[in-house]
């Protein structure tokens, strides 16, 4: 019988939680958990409760007719508090996280580095009118992943040979994924399970290339399952064994990863350390795509040291690294930021520049999606310059642009384009 423990972002929504937790409480036969008070709420034995439960689900709502995202009102900052415990608590327990989006919700950005961790936990989106129509694949994808938990811990019971022999039958069977970028949640963890026992056997016989390769596919699982902390060790075993075995480009590739996740942990000044030595070891060797992700790195360090002028200089010097490889998707992600954070120092006219040039690798690319975001950007970027001339022939491409594609990423673009019209008008 699991244990389910169950968190909201709105005080508004316990009706609709409540139905969910009488789901699977029938569903699952599932023991539930914590709903109380948050008045009553002990932030010191949470995580005493969360280690005692299978899983985290969160319901996600809207705060309002109009809210244009999920975020807490101000009144309600324990609610806040204690939600963004849980969800911190979770992802370090390495529990299952199940978020659900209710009625077009989206995840809050901005609050807290956990809550945009919850974006890999592939959310589900329900409906409050078709409540229990929705939540029925919820309940069998939960019920899929317990059931792949328990047969886990009995396969983790068998001997280093017996599970070796075992998984290299799976290997051996079509409809294997890929590669870990495609991979889902319940593929990320039997990637887990398989190169876990894999590691053991590598260790066991010595074999340190083995080894390497083992811990690599643990990292980056860890990394996409959302626990930075586990990713960071298996990183920095494979750094150690790709040193002795004297494997340069591996090393600046595990010294990006580990500064992208020492960053995201808010490590920083360690992420900095990383970027710096693998900066150094790419210019030793002659390794132009690491010199431009190093400087890249650094420069999202600054960012969010909130050093913005040396972001700056960092991500021009990846531009131009990333220029000189014609990696033309990456040329795109930088000009973007180049002038969002042109943006965040008030120099509208530099953001100007970089947002064109930023339109035109985008429509090069054929990325609409970009494409649309840039536009308003842009559009934004006039009308703080108050230059109504060149607004209004943009904001016309941004609306037929959004108009023709009825795509999920539409909906926010729309909103924020409302937004600057009412802006717009009234001033």
């Amino acid at each position: 019988m699991p244990t389910l423990y169950f968190s909201h972002n709105n005080p508004n929504s316990i009706n609709i939680v409540q139905n969910i937790i009488q789901d699977c409480r029938i569903a699952l036969n599932a023991t539930c958990l914590g709903l109380e008070e948050p008045e009553d709420f002990l932030p010191q034995t949470l995580n005493k409760i969360l280690s005692l439960c299978d899983a985290l689900i969160i319901v996600i709502s809207k705060n309002g007719s109009d809210a244009k995202d999920s975020e807490i009102p101000d009144c309600d900052s324990t609610l806040k508090e204690r939600t963004q415990l849980e969800i911190e608590t979770a992802i370090n327990l390495d529990m299952m996280i199940v978020p659900l989006l209710l009625d077009e919700a989206m995840i809050p950005i901005g609050i807290d580095p956990y809550w945009e961790y919850l974006r890999k936990f592939n959310p589900y989106s329900l409906r409050s009118a078709f409540l229990q129509e929705d939540f029925q694949e919820v309940l069998d994808d939960i019920e899929e992943e317990l059931n792949f938990k328990k047969d886990v811990e009995t396969r983790m019971s068998l001997t280093v040979d017996e599970n070796f022999e075992r998984m290299a039958e799976i290997d051996a069977k079509p409809g294997k994924p890929f590669g870990l970028e495609s991979s889902g949640m319940l593929e990320l963890r039997k990637v887990v399970e398989s190169e876990t026992i894999f590691l053991k056997k590598a260790r066991g016989i010595g074999d340190r290339l083995a080894e390497k390769n083992a811990l690599s596919a643990l990292g980056l699982a860890y990394s996409r399952l959302g626990q930075t902390q586990r990713a960071i060790d298996f990183f920095l075993q494979e750094l150690d064994i790709a040193t002795e075995l004297g494997d340069s480009k591996e090393q600046c590739s595990l010294l990006a990863n580990l500064g992208d996740a020492s960053a995201i942990s808010g490590k920083l000044d360690q992420a900095l350390k990383y970027f710096e030595e693998q900066k150094t070891l790419a210019t030793e060797k002659g390794f132009s795509a690491f010199i431009g992700s190093s400087y890249n790195g650094l420069g999202f360090v600054y960012v969010k040291k909130n050093i913005i002028s040396k972001a700056i200089d960092c991500y021009l010097k990846a531009l131009e690294s990333y220029r000189q490889q014609e990696d033309h998707d990456k040329v795109l992600e930088l000009l973007v930021g180049i002038g969002l954070n042109y943006q965040k120092l008030g120099g509208y006219e530099d953001a100007t520049a970089f947002f064109i040039q930023a339109l035109a690798k985008a429509k090069y690319v054929e990325n609409r999606k970009e494409e649309a975001h840039i536009l308003i950007d842009l559009a934004e970027t006039y009308h703080k310059l108050g230059d109504l001339t060149l607004l209004k022939p943009v904001m016309q491409q941004a609306e037929e642009l959004l108009n023709a594609r009825k795509t999920n990423w539409a909906p926010p673009l729309i909103n924020r384009l409302h937004n600057l019209k009412i802006s717009i008008n009234s001033h």
